[in-house]
């Protein structure tokens, strides 16, 4: 899969695993570094990843590691600002490596009943 230079370390470490997003998504994500998760147990590897990708941002946020999906969705503020959320779920790095993302959260849908 093609690299921009200016990718940092971060995201080059992921871009392997992007199986089942967009092109245009996947230029964007920011792997969110282990220093500024406030969970302990996202610095424990297995669970799953999370995509969050916001209508109004340049960028979307990846999230690695999460333990709880249903308690972390629950954590999220303002749904109606997000444009999508994606996870995959694995158990092996090997099975990542492989996995596929699929779109949990489609923020277009609210976005348009708001327009009618």
């Amino acid at each position: 899969m093609f690299m921009d230079a200016n990718q940092t370390k971060t995201q080059k470490k992921y871009v392997s695993t992007l199986l089942g997003l967009e092109n245009e998504l996947n230029k964007k994500i920011f792997w969110v570094e282990d220093e500024y998760r406030k969970n302990d147990l996202s610095l424990v590897d297995g669970g799953v990843d999370v995509i969050v990708d916001h209508f109004n941002k340049k960028y979307a946020l990846g999230y690695d590691k999460v333990k709880n999906i249903r308690m972390y969705i629950k954590q999220i503020k303002n749904l109606d600002q997000l444009n999508s959320i994606f996870v995959k779920v694995y158990k092996t790095d090997k099975e990542r490596n492989v996995s596929f993302f699929i779109k949990i959260w489609d923020g277009s849908f609210l976005k348009n009943i708001s327009n009618v």
